[in-house]
């Protein structure tokens, strides 16, 4: 395990985009947090009232029949930012749940995604807004807007944790090496058009373009720039039980590499 944790540089500027960037995080994760709640305690109460009352019962109504399935079945396809790939991504779960019953229906894929659609509209009729959905960047939209929204984004505490220890041990050095924060917030911002257009062009062809959510993507471009402009520099890493100053070269290696 290898974790940069700060350039061994005295900094005589303030890394005030750094510092603003990670803030600006902290404070979008933990409404996403608690949006989460919010959208699991009504995932609960809805799968509770439907699978209440077991009457007509439908085979194919794999939500109504298994308070488990409808709780992981009704979040999963809650938090698509597209719901027009839902036939498509349905198509896999119907094959699966279908096979464990005694009558197998090879042409009810059709009903029981009609069956899936009318829970999902019922549920989002009082259910909170899926803040997730509407943050993350969608490689097939292009959209500038939630470029920027999914880099400061984050899709639970570990991955928003260490992606800022990651941003903290590069970015603050860079920041200084810059010295001026409006040229270093124009660095940022050129790195999330890239790292989205390069990512959006890598999905092409894919039968479901995956979203994007986190700051990763800037986290590496921080890395690459480091090792362009100061590769000797040393950062400390922590090497499983000791701290060591690392040349920024060897990290960008291994990271990058890696």
């Amino acid at each position: 395990m290898m974790i940069p944790l700060k350039a061994e540089l005295r900094l005589a500027y303030k890394p005030v985009v750094t510092y603003a960037i990670i803030l600006v995080c902290i404070i979008i994760y933990a409404f996403q947090a608690n949006n989460n709640k919010e959208i699991q305690q009504s995932v609960h109460a809805y799968c509770s009232g439907v699978n209440k009352y077991k009457t007509n019962y439908n085979e194919l109504d794999f939500i109504k029949n298994d308070s488990r399935v409808c709780v992981n079945w009704i979040t999963f396809y809650y938090s698509l930012a597209d719901k027009d790939h839902i036939p498509d991504i349905f198509l896999n779960d119907y094959k699966y749940r279908s096979s464990y019953f005694t009558e197998y229906y090879p042409f009810g894929y059709k009903d029981a995604l009609a069956l899936l659609n009318n829970h999902l509209a019922k549920f989002t009729q009082y259910a909170p807004m899926n803040l997730d959905a509407a943050l993350v960047y969608d490689p097939s939209t292009l959209n500038p807007f939630t470029m920027v929204t999914s880099v400061l984004a984050h899709g639970s505490f570990l991955h928003l944790f260490f992606n800022l220890v990651f941003f903290l041990a590069f970015a603050p050095a860079l920041e200084a090496l810059v010295a001026n924060s409006w040229r270093f917030l124009g660095v940022v911002v050129l790195m999330i058009a890239g790292t989205n257009i390069i990512y959006t062009l890598s999905m092409l062809g894919a039968d479901y373009p995956t979203p994007t959510l986190g700051l990763s993507g800037i986290v590496f471009g921080m890395i690459g720039f480091a090792a362009s402009f100061m590769p000797k520099a040393r950062i400390r890493t922590f090497y499983y039980v000791v701290i060591l100053p690392t040349p920024v070269w060897l990290l960008s290696v291994y990271y990058i590499g890696w």
